[in-house]
C-alpha cells in the first residue's frame, strides 16, 4: 500500500472550518504540516462531524479550500465521493504537471483520467496519448511472440482504453473515436517505443504503473515536454511482475522527497470501488490473505 497517497480526515476546531470557507485559505495546522506539498485532506469539525472542508496542501505554511462545485462536471462524469473530486482538483490544477492515482480496480481512475484527456483535446485541442504495461498476468513482456505490426500486437493491452473512450462519448460514438485515431489526436504508444521521443503540448496517461521499475517509469516520464499533463494510474495490490511493491518505481517516486516537496507532483489514493460488488469482494478476499502470509 502507498500511504502517503491517502486522503486523511482530520479532527480540527470548528473555528479552522470557518476560517477557511472565509478566507479560502488558512496557516497549515500543525498536524498537517509533514504531509507532501499537493496532498489533500478532509478537515472535520470535532464538535460538528459533518461539517467538513477538503483541503489542499499548498505549502508548508498553507492549505487552500478545493472549489468542490467548480470541480463538479468533468467531460459529462461527476465525481462520486470526496477522493475523486481531489483527483479531479489535481487534474484540473495546471500548475500540477505529474498526477498519480493509486487503488484498486473500479474505482474509477482511468474513465476519471480519460474524461480530464478528452476534455483537455475539446477545450484546447491537447492530444492525447495512451500506453500501459505490456506485462500479462503472470508473464513477462508479451510482443515477441504475437504475430502482426506493433499496433496489433498492441491492440489486447489498450482495449480498456477504448472500452472508456465509447462510454464517455456514447455508443455512436466509434465512427468519432476511429476519427481521432486517423487524425493522431488520440495515439495508443507502446511503452517500449517512446525512447527518443518528446511529448509536449499533450495529455499522456500511463496506466498499470505498478508493473514498472524505476528505470522504465523515468525512462517515460523524462519524456515529457512543455504544456503536458503526466497521468499514473496503478493499483499496488494487482502487480504483475515479480517485484514487491517496494520495488516499484511508483512506489520509490511517491516517497522520494523530491516528490513529496514538489509543488509540480500529486499523489490521490482512490479506494471505493464502483464497478459492481465483485471487484470490492475480491479485493478485501486479496487482502485478507495477504496479510495471513
Amino acid at each position: 500500500m502507498i500511504d502517503i497517497c491517502k486522503l486523511i480526515d482530520v479532527a480540527i476546531e470548528e473555528r479552522h472550518i470557518d476560517a477557511i470557507y472565509a478566507e479560502l485559505s488558512i496557516r497549515t495546522p500543525s498536524i498537517l504540516s509533514k504531509l507532501p506539498i499537493n496532498s489533500y485532506a478532509v478537515l472535520r469539525s470535532s464538535s460538528k462531524p459533518q461539517k467538513t472542508a477538503l483541503i489542499r496542501v499548498q505549502s508548508k505554511s498553507k492549505v487552500i479550500l478545493v472549489n468542490t462545485k467548480k470541480h463538479n462536471k468533468l467531460c459529462g462524469l461527476r465525481p462520486k465521493d470526496v477522493k475523486q473530486t481531489a483527483f479531479i482538483d489535481s487534474l484540473l490544477n495546471e500548475d500540477i504537471l505529474i498526477t498519480t492515482a493509486i487503488g484498486p480496480a473500479g474505482t474509477g481512475k482511468t474513465t476519471l483520467a480519460m474524461a480530464y484527456a478528452m476534455d483537455r483535446y475539446l477545450n484546447e485541442n491537447k492530444h492525447v496519448y495512451l500506453t500501459k504495461s505490456t506485462t500479462l498476468i503472470g508473464k513477462s513482456r508479451a510482443f515477441g511472440p504475437i504475430p502482426g505490426d506493433v499496433q496489433e500486437k498492441f491492440a489486447p493491452h489498450i482495449a480498456s482504453y477504448k472500452i472508456v473512450l465509447k462510454k464517455l462519448l456514447g455508443d455512436a460514438s466509434v465512427n468519432y473515436i476511429k476519427l481521432l485515431e486517423e487524425k493522431q489526436a488520440v495515439e495508443y504508444l507502446p511503452l517500449e517505443y517512446v525512447r527518443g521521443c518528446t511529448f509536449e503540448d499533450c495529455t499522456f496517461i500511463l496506466d498499470e504503473v505498478q508493473n514498472l521499475n524505476w528505470h522504465e517509469l523515468k525512462s517515460l516520464a523524462s519524456r515529457m515536454g512543455q504544456n503536458t499533463k503526466l497521468i499514473l494510474l496503478g493499483d499496488p495490490d494487482q502487480i504483475d511482475t515479480r517485484q514487491g511493491i517496494s520495488d516499484t518505481g511508483v512506489y520509490n517516486m511517491v516517497n522520494s522527497k523530491g516528490f513529496k516537496e514538489s509543488k509540480l507532483t500529486s499523489c490521490i489514493y482512490l479506494e471505493q470501488q464502483y464497478r459492481g460488488p465483485i471487484p470490492q469482494i475480491i479485493t478485501l478476499i486479496d487482502r485478507e490473505l495477504d496479510s495471513s502470509k
